[in-house]
């Protein structure tokens, strides 16, 4: 299973999604909705968070620190973009711009979808106490985008819309998970583990009324995304269940299993201590808060270390433990 969800075409006939083949090789897939056998995309092995252009006709993705794109006609794919781009989400407008959201602490990169140099797509509010700007979508105007906010503070994380003419922003919606457009009019976003849907007027960019249930039990990624896509003309696409659970195992160095250590769960981030005792690791609860948890190798029941209104990521121990 992958990390990231499948994508649904603008079009709503086909299904892009990452996953390895017999050999082992990770690569981007593509299935025509209508039919069940999915077919590999020559060149893209190691590519990750795929996105569509507009007309359907070629796909967007990561290859380590680059941005490239295949057209599915054929031909080999090609770089755009070379940056440390990260890569939480991708979206590109019907007027060939392409927006990206990067792991780093930076607002959304902009990059021509015939490429060229990525150059900064927003700037993130210090007086909100932003930190990273991920996973834009375009409204259908293709000048309007949505974007997820991440804040140092857990209540202000949120969906905003923006622009490409303005550096101007708008807080939309308090949410851990991103927002897409769903026609004729709602936006779809992860509460929990449900899809819900709330009304918005692409004109005031602004939601109204009760948000209400889509889905139960979607699936969200370790990057605290819904594994989710809809098409322009509303073909819904998602993953169902606990993704992101993934099981500790112990490894010889030629590769073989050991063993796995404590339940399945969450696991970001790992750190070992320095006498291989103990594991730290960062978990992210129902509403996007993360924090830092510890287990024992031999008593593997995870314990919560840090309690804090505010993220804890990335854990390293001390030399001494």
């Amino acid at each position: 299973a992958s990390e990231f969800a499948p994508v649904i075409s603008p079009d709503g006939k086909k299904l892009a999604f990452i996953a390895r083949d017999a050999s082992g090789t990770t690569m981007l897939w593509v299935r025509q909705i209508d039919s069940l056998a999915a077919q590999p995309i020559a060149g893209t092995d190691s590519a990750h968070s795929p996105f569509w252009a507009p007309d359907s006709s070629s796909i967007a993705f990561l290859y380590q620190n680059t941005l490239k794109r295949v057209d599915l006609v054929g031909g080999a794919p090609r770089t755009l973009c070379e940056s440390n781009l990260g890569g939480q989400g991708g979206t590109w407008s019907s007027d060939g711009v392409i927006l990206l959201g990067s792991t780093l602490v930076s607002g959304l990169l902009r990059v021509p979808s015939g490429g060229g140099a990525c150059q900064a797509g927003t700037e993130l509010n210090r007086e909100r106490q932003e930190r990273a700007h991920v996973f834009p979508e375009f409204l259908p105007d293709g000048r309007h985008f949505l974007y997820l906010a991440r804040n140092s503070k857990q209540g202000n994380t949120g969906v905003m819309v923006g622009s490409v003419d303005s550096k101007e922003a708008k807080f939309v919606l308090p949410s851990s998970s991103q927002a897409v457009y769903a026609a004729p009019g709602y936006l779809l976003f992860v509460r929990g583990q449900t899809l819900m849907a709330q009304r918005f007027d692409t004109g005031r960019l602004e939601l109204s009324g009760e948000a209400f249930p889509v889905v139960e039990q979607i699936a969200v990624s370790p990057f605290g995304d819904g594994m989710f896509s809809v098409s322009s003309n509303g073909v819904l696409a998602f993953r169902s269940g606990t993704s992101g659970n993934s099981q500790l195992t112990w490894f010889d160095r030629s590769g073989k299993s050991l063993g796995s250590v404590g339940p399945a769960g969450a696991y970001v981030n790992l750190a070992l201590s320095t006498d291989g005792k103990r594991v730290v690791f960062q978990r992210q609860n129902g509403l996007g808060h993360r924090d830092i948890w510890q287990m024992e190798i031999v008593r593997p029941v995870p314990q919560r270390v840090t309690f804090s209104t505010s993220d804890e990521t990335n854990p390293i121990y001390s030399p001494d433990g």
